[in-house]
């Protein structure tokens, strides 16, 4: 076999074999993540249907509480005069029917007296709502909901397991034999009583479940939603024969086609499994119909499962097996080409020393092989010219001296072998340098194959910055052509850099050649046309075995779309908060002007009804004023004007302004200014103001209820070189899952959600986002005891910022 096909082959296999390697551990890190991918998002999807069932069953309970505390309920309970008797039902039914008439989900809604009769009874079918009266109306005293409601206390509601409605002893259908209409109802029950803490009877609602359940029929080829009770059997099915099965005394239910799950040992809210007999993936979660505080059922839960057919997880994979094969096949053949054209070159000056050393060997001693160049067979081929140069003087003086010298020829034949084994040594080592060098060549063209074809920007540099080597994404990003970025310092003005501060620069080369550590960051840059553009840089340092900085590696990723959508979904969060809030205001002044009776007499029920409309406009105003604060912190228009402040007065008043909330809730704030005396500090006192206020508020809302009371604790003192700000709390305290998310926009912890329904989410970013642009930090402690909100300001005081507004 010629050496120039041996060379081929080394070449070609030593570019594919590791080409394959890499191609095979890319395929199987890509599968598992596109997997993983897969199953999040079904999670995910499973964790939203469930989040909308529960909020919908959370409204069902928090009305039927409601309707429990009408003032015409109530004066129907208490009514001492029989003649008035008739006249405060009537109001209890236009209650009860205007209330079904709105909300449009209500099966029934009943008020039934102790005795188990009914007196008031509202009936919808889907198209009419009607008033039942007279002999329609029934002696319930028997059902098991009645009973179960009338043992409950007066702070707790009756929930009832969803099944199918029964009417006359039989399952109510209101489509045909061949296509049933059944009608799934829950019930929600609570117990009345009248002034002298009697029970009067029961409120209950029967829910059209309809209205959450359709929601969950979403099926394709692929994905399934399945609903089933604690029981396995199902509540939602694609195939509507499975459904309802304890109703109709059928086998059909989730253990009898899911054999290898067994879901009454769940002992979590969310679980997962994979039955590789049916190549599908099942997600679990549970769903409480109800809040958990005040119920005696806490165990009484459905399960909403997500079966995902192993079709979608491997889609993507094979997908991606597809272009592996093509890119392998691609750089194959890239090879091939390479390896050929590379064989050639190295073996041809080796052939051409052959041909000379043949002519040579034939007895044209003065034929010359050498040639020009530098590399070790160039050397190789000048040694042989010097080599015969000497043979052919040899020769000459062997042949003038023949006769006299035999003995010196003798001794001249033993240098001439000398001299051979001398060149057969450079030419040992002459062919291990040319290996070592082919290696070193391979490994630098394995390297600068996978740098160029790389999407992000890839400079390297010396210690001084000055680019050694950049790839092709470079001139694509910045417009540079690579001639006109080697040799010229990476980032300098005259290329893509400069346009950050000298502060900034300084804290880089810190970072990456005293420090001798990556620096990962923003930074914005400008093309060669002038344009500017936000990339996200790293720049790594590479070190030799005394630690020492050789050269360093830059990588830059052009962010500026990623940053573009971010401002427009901030502006159009300002847009549509600044269209929001007039309306907002006008209907506030409208509620007003109705509630003080300036349009006309209002009666005290409705006034209760104009006061809570009044309350919830406040409350959508002030989140509408805090989107506002959020895209103007995020759109950098928020004016901070420093001033002289009196810290120490600043709480005070913010203090005094929540003492009486505090109050309401059995709470008591204890301030506790500096040991030593605070100079006055410059800060924008109105926007401080507002994250103090925020904190002390949030401290009292989640505060513990207890019949001795609470105690919240607020503190200022001076921690040079700053001044602290602390309010503790004898809270719930925040999960520790939760705590790395407390400062995010729109989070609130799980434990506060059923605590305190309403809540935007955006009280702590907000804060967060003040004190940071005030050269302060915040931070918090928590336990399940309580939590500490602290926050620190530079007594050296703030900075001032440009901007268009105050906070909202």
């Amino acid at each position: 076999m010629k050496i120039s096909l041996k060379l081929f082959i080394i070449l070609f296999l030593v570019f594919l074999i590791p080409t394959v390697l890499l191609s095979y551990v890319f395929y199987s890190d890509v599968g598992d993540i596109l997997s993983k991918q897969s199953l999040d998002n079904e999670k995910q999807r499973v964790e939203l249907q469930k989040v909308a069932i529960e909020n919908s069953l959370l409204d069902a309970e928090n009305e039927v509480i409601f309707l429990s505390k009408l003032s015409s309920l109530y004066d129907l309970i208490n009514i001492k005069n029989s003649d008035d008797y008739n006249i405060v039902r009537d109001r209890v039914v236009s209650d009860f029917m205007a209330f079904s008439q709105e909300r449009g989900i209500y099966y029934q809604i009943r008020y039934i007296n102790e005795s188990g009769m009914e007196v008031v009874r509202i009936d919808y079918d889907g198209n009419t709502f009607l008033s039942i009266d007279g002999d329609k109306l029934q002696n319930k005293s028997g059902r098991y909901y009645f009973e179960d409601t009338m043992n409950i206390d007066k702070n707790e509601v009756f929930i009832s397991p969803l099944d199918l409605n029964i009417e006359r002893g039989e399952i109510e259908n209101r489509g045909t034999l061949n296509q049933p209409e059944y009608v799934p109802v829950i019930r929600y029950g609570i117990p009345v009583f009248d002034d002298f803490g009697n029970k009067m009877g029961i409120i209950i609602t029967n829910i059209y479940a309809n209205s959450f359940l359709e929601d969950l029929k979403y099926s394709d080829s692929d994905i399934e939603t399945l609903l089933v009770n604690r029981d396995g059997y199902y509540l939602v099915h694609s195939n509507k024969e499975k459904e309802w099965g304890f109703m109709f005394d059928r086998e059909d239910n989730f253990g009898n086609d899911y054999y290898q799950v067994d879901i009454s040992n769940l002992d979590s809210d969310t679980y997962q499994t994979y039955d590789t007999n049916q190549q599908q993936h099942l997600t679990f979660t549970r769903v409480y119909p109800g809040s958990i505080e005040g119920r005696s059922d806490v165990d009484y839960f459905w399960i909403i499962t997500g079966v995902a057919n192993q079709g979608v997880i491997t889609s993507e994979i094979m997908l991606t097996v597809y272009k592996i094969i093509f890119l392998v096949i691609l750089i194959a053949l890239i090879v091939l080409v390479i390896s050929y054209l590379l064989g050639r070159t190295v073996v041809k000056p080796i052939y051409d020393l052959i041909d000379g050393a043949k002519i040579i060997e034939e007895g044209d001693i003065d034929y010359k092989v050498a040639k020009p160049g530098k590399d070790e067979i160039s050397q190789l081929s000048r040694s042989f010219d010097k080599m015969t140069l000497a043979i052919k003087k040899s020769r000459a003086d062997i042949n003038k001296k023949v006769k006299q010298q035999t003995g010196k020829i003798i001794e001249r034949e033993e240098d001439l072998e000398k001299q051979q084994i001398a060149i057969l040594n450079i030419l040992e080592d002459v062919e291990d340098e040319k290996l070592k060098t082919e290696q070193i060549a391979n490994d630098l063209k394995k390297f600068e194959l996978a740098v160029n074809d790389a999407s992000d920007h890839i400079v390297i540099t010396d210690i001084d910055g000055i680019v050694l080597h950049a790839n092709r994404a470079v001139e694509k990003i910045t417009g540079f052509k690579l001639n006109e970025v080697i040799g010229k310092k990476a980032g300098d003005k005259n290329l893509w850099g400069g346009e950050m501060d000298l502060k900034f620069y300084k804290e880089l080369w810190k970072t990456i050649k005293t420090d001798k550590k990556t620096f990962s960051g923003e930074i914005e840059n400008k093309k060669k046309d002038g344009k500017k553009y936000t990339a996200f840089a790293s720049i790594t340092p590479v070190l030799d075995k005394n630690d020492k900085v050789l050269y360093f590696v830059g990588i830059e990723r052009d962010i500026t779309k990623e940053k573009e959508i971010d401002r427009m979904k901030t502006e159009f969060v300002s847009v549509a908060s600044h269209q929001l809030r007039t309306p907002l205001t006008a209907i506030r002044w409208f509620i007003e002007e109705l509630h003080s009776g300036e349009l006309g007499k209002v009666n005290k029920e409705q006034k209760d009804y104009l006061k809570q409309a009044m309350e919830s406009n406040e409350r959508m105003i002030g989140l509408v004023n805090d989107l506002l604060n959020v895209s103007r912190l995020e759109m950098g228009r928020l004016s901070i004007d420093p001033e002289p402040t009196d810290m120490v007065k600043l709480v005070e008043g913010v203090v005094g302004e929540n003492r009486i909330i505090a109050q309401a809730r059995n709470c008591e704030i204890l301030f506790t200014g500096s040991k030593t005396k605070l100079n006055k500090i410059n800060i924008d006192q109105s926007v401080i103001g507002e994250v103090v206020n925020n904190l002390i508020s949030n401290a009292i809302k989640y505060s513990k209820p207890v019949s001795s009371g609470c105690s919240i604790s607020v503190r200022l003192e001076q921690k040079k070189p700053n001044i602290v700000f602390s309010v503790k709390d004898s809270g719930v305290g925040i999960p520790s899952e939760n705590q790395h998310r407390i400062f995010e926009k729109f989070f609130r912890a799980d434990n506060v959600v059923r605590m305190e329904t309403e809540g935007t989410g955006l009280g702590l970013y907000i804060s967060r986002m003040v004190i940071e642009a005030s050269g302060g930090k915040i931070w918090f402690e928590s336990s399940d005891k309580g939590t500490t909100f602290s926050f620190s300001l530079p007594l050296a005081g703030s900075k001032a910022q440009k901007g268009e507004r105050k906070l909202a």
